[in-house]
Formats: structure tokens, sequence, C-alpha cells
């Protein structure tokens, strides 16, 4: 039988709630940066869509994103806004990962050393 793991979770229900809505909303991000991936693309069938997007970190999917409005609106001056809202994306996706990834439990197994 494995030894007891002690675990003890110092955030409130307030905070457990905050990091499920940055989680929460960071994948409906992600489910309009894969939409308009899809789009430009011209791939209608969803299926096809996830195959090609579901695998790939943020940051390439927003490298895509880019591509793909270029190629289609090489003199828009919205790229430079595109840009810019990547950029920012990319700023925060170093944040959303801080706040859902970090160690919000305190504990220690124990079978480590003390």
């Amino acid at each position: 039988m494995p030894p007891e793991y002690e675990c003890k979770l110092p955030v409130t229900s307030k905070q457990r709630e905050a990091i499920g809505t940055v989680a929460v909303e960071w994948s409906y991000l992600e489910s309009v940066v894969d939409a308009a991936i899809w789009t430009l693309a011209d791939l209608w069938r969803e299926d096809i869509g996830l195959a090609i997007t579901a695998h790939l970190p943020l940051p390439p999917r927003l490298d895509i994103l880019l591509t793909l409005f270029r190629l289609q609106h090489e003199a828009d001056e919205r790229i430079e806004q595109l840009e810019r809202l990547c950029k920012r994306i990319r700023v925060l996706s170093g944040r959303r990962n801080e706040i859902v990834h970090s160690r919000w439990v305190e504990g220690i197994h124990p079978s480590l050393p003390r």
C-alpha cells in the first residue's frame, strides 16, 4: 500500500474559481484563434481543422494566423493591429501558464526526504 500523501490547499474558493475562469477563458481564446485559422485557410470541416491545430501550442498557431492573414490581406492596415494583438496574447500566455500551472498545494509526500 502506498504511503499517504498529506495535501493542503491554501487557496480560497474565490481563488480556485478565478484560476478556473482563467483556464476556461483561455480555452475560449484558443478556440477563436483556431476558428480564425480554419476560416482563413478555407477549412470548413471542423474535424479537419482540429486535426491540424489541436496539437500545436498557441505560439505556432498565432504564427499561422498571422501568415494566413498577410497572404490574404497584403496591404491591409489591420495587419499591424493583428500583430500587436498576437504579441499581447504571447505575453498573456506566460501569465496564464503561471496561474493555471502553479503549485497551489502545500505538502510533502512521505517518501521524500524532509
